[in-house]
């Protein structure tokens, strides 16, 4: 009789954006017949067609994002009791709250777990003693689990320099995407169904409104190339808890025809071919799909040095600069579309070579039979 396969729960308190993808790759790239997975998800960040969609069972945890003593001490043994009955072989947490409570539960229950941060806690925009707060419990956690897995040489880096761990526990794995998926896209002709015109000098941001993304540095930037290129116009893709405040700053820089928050979209890839550059202003990331996505589908990139950024964005690749000379790269990289499109294309070959979904799910699968 054939043993059954390993179960794998993928555990997070976050299921969106680029944690979604992530974790709809492993739970549908991962071999079915090599593991056998589910899901944890909370009752919160998850969206609900994305989890009809998903082949695996599913528990919800009323996991929140907040430090909420009361509610993470429930959820943590919302999670002990789940991990009891479901009897996991290994655990992988994703983002810091699920890191957290997943990693000390399985600990407890003798679960060997790896751990994702996809952008570890400490590195957000908040109090310089609530970052010691998050590094304090991060370096604390990662006693707990077998191997964090950082999404960029970077992200090592800054593991490395908080002393989260020993750094025979830190394995790179890196973000990939199917490049196939944007062989094909509609191009300029998609602009139409935006109400674009098709000849505006169109830009595109993609990813959540909040402080990570620093897009009121972008619509500084659109303020300033606007006045010498009155064809620019700009979509933003996402959405988050600072689209009220961005929608007053749209106003106050007198912007509202020329930029247009989209919300969330599920058309990204038709939004990348019909635009003319992809603009990134994200103050950190750890491995961006949204930008992996983009050089994929030959869209020339305007993006802000930032950790997480400088190693996609390579020389030759793209415009990579600092916040202040935003608006003079993106000018230059409008003024001069064949050198914006032999980034771009070179782009794509890095992409294409060094950031494949097949090895992101091999050298994951790797790292699952190591622990198991």
């Amino acid at each position: 009789m054939t043993p059954s396969p390993p179960l794998i729960m993928q555990v997070t308190e976050a299921a969106q954006a680029g944690i979604a993808q992530h974790l709809g790759d492993l739970l549908e790239g991962l071999d079915p017949k090599r593991y056998s997975q589910m899901a944890v998800l909370s009752l919160r960040r998850a969206d609900e067609h994305w989890i009809a969609g998903l082949r695996w069972p599913v528990e919800r945890v009323d996991m929140r994002r907040s430090i909420r003593p009361p509610h993470d001490w429930r959820a943590y043994r919302r999670l002990l009791q789940v991990m009891r009955d479901a009897r996991p072989a290994l655990v992988h947490t994703h983002s810091s709250k699920a890191g957290i409570l997943g990693r000390r539960a399985a600990y407890r229950l003798g679960i060997p777990s790896v751990h994702t941060p996809h952008v570890f806690s400490f590195q957000m925009p908040t109090s310089p003693s609530r970052r010691r707060l998050y590094a304090r419990l991060e370096r604390t956690a990662a006693h707990w689990c077998r191997y964090v897995i950082c999404v960029s040489e970077a992200e090592r880096q800054i593991a490395l320099a908080v002393r989260l761990c020993l750094p025979e526990k830190l394995a790179v794995i890196r973000n990939g995407v199917d490049v196939q998926l944007y062989a094909e896209l509609p191009g300029r002709a998609y602009r139409e169904r935006l109400g674009v015109e098709a000849e505006a000098e169109l830009l595109l941001a993609v990813g959540g409104l909040r402080a990570q993304k620093d897009y009121p540095t972008l619509l500084r930037a659109v303020a300033a190339v606007r006045r010498t290129r009155p064809r620019l116009r700009c979509l933003i893709a996402g959405e988050g808890p600072d689209q009220t405040m961005l929608e007053h700053m749209i106003a106050a820089l007198g912007l509202r025809e020329v930029v247009t928050l989209l919300g969330e979209r599920e058309d990204v890839p038709a939004l990348l071919g019909a635009a003319d550059l992809f603009v990134m202003t994200s103050r950190y990331e750890g491995c961006s799909y949204s930008l992996l996505e983009a050089m994929a589908a030959h869209t020339p990139v305007v993006a802000r040095r930032a950790p997480g950024v400088e190693e996609t964005v390579a020389p030759g690749t793209g415009w990579l600069v600092e916040p202040s000379d935003l608006p003079a790269a993106i000018s230059e990289a409008f003024d001069h579309p064949g050198e914006a499109a032999r980034r771009a294309a070179r782009a794509h070959e890095i992409v294409a070579g060094r950031y494949r979904i097949e090895d992101m799910l091999a050298q994951t699968a790797a790292l699952y039979d190591a622990c198991l």
